[in-house]
């Protein structure tokens, strides 16, 4: 199971997400041009989407339900460590 995060990043200056964190441990950062491939910091130019079909992916590991709040911690380069929670929309 698992997930993938969806949504945008907005840091003022740029920066780079270099993790993320959930309950259930360190999510993946991909890169996906056009094959997807792990990498270690994500380029955040100011606003970063994130979700399903775009260039650059967060993926979490675990079992999810729809509804289900989830609490997550970003950490960038530059910026301080960001916790934030999300919803589940789907499995």
């Amino acid at each position: 199971g698992g997930a993938v995060l969806q949504g945008r990043v907005t840091v003022a200056g740029g920066d780079a997400l270099t993790g993320v964190w959930s309950g259930a441990g360190r999510a993946r950062l991909l890169r996906c041009t056009p094959r997807c491939e792990t990498v270690q910091s994500i380029p955040v130019p100011g606003t970063l989407p994130l979700g399903e079909s775009t260039s650059y992916r967060v993926v979490l590991a675990g079992d999810f339900r729809p509804g289900q709040r989830v609490r997550l911690s970003l950490r960038f380069r530059q910026a301080p460590l960001l916790n934030v929670e999300a919803a589940m929309l789907r499995p």
